[in-house]
């Protein structure tokens, strides 16, 4: 798989360097990955490992993720173990795809009504390991928007 068009930046998180990377090209996953796991991520510069990131966030526009068409899919790496993914979707089908992907691995969600035209769900699950796991769909403007976290708890 071959990235092109990458962004680097540089962040504050609980004083460590966090690195940003950003790909215009998507990546296509069955299933929402469960965050807990060991996970670096290696950046290929055509067959040599150009670099590998052990924390950063690194996103990928135009994604497929089960059920979500499109997306973009956003990995956050800490210490060598994925913390958390975000997935970000900007229209109805793709907000209720996600709601739909949530459900047929997480089961029946906790629906939170907010102010008007915003709905939060959320689930809590075993996941990795064991590990208690959260996830959040937050939705606005009646659904055109979506942002879904996934995170280990405890």
């Amino acid at each position: 798989m071959i990235f092109l068009g990458a962004h680097y930046s540089i962040g504050q998180e609980n004083q460590e360097n966090i690195v940003g990377l950003e790909y215009q090209s998507g990546i296509k996953l069955d299933s929402i990955i469960y965050p807990g796991g060991k996970r670096i991520f290696k950046q290929f510069c055509t067959t040599e490992i150009d670099s590998v990131i052990r924390s950063g966030n690194i996103s990928f526009k135009e994604s497929s993720v089960g059920a979500i068409s499109n997306c973009i899919f956003q990995y956050q790496i800490r210490n060598d173990t994925l913390a958390s993914i975000m997935i970000s979707t900007d229209n109805k089908i793709n907000t209720r795809a996600a709601l739909k992907q949530g459900e047929l691995q997480f089961g029946e969600p906790e629906i939170i009504h907010g102010m008007e035209n915003e709905v939060t769900y959320t689930w809590e699950f075993i996941g990795i390991a064991g590990k208690i796991t959260y996830a959040r769909l937050f939705t606005m403007k009646n659904g055109k928007k979506g942002v879904m976290s996934v995170l280990v708890i405890r």
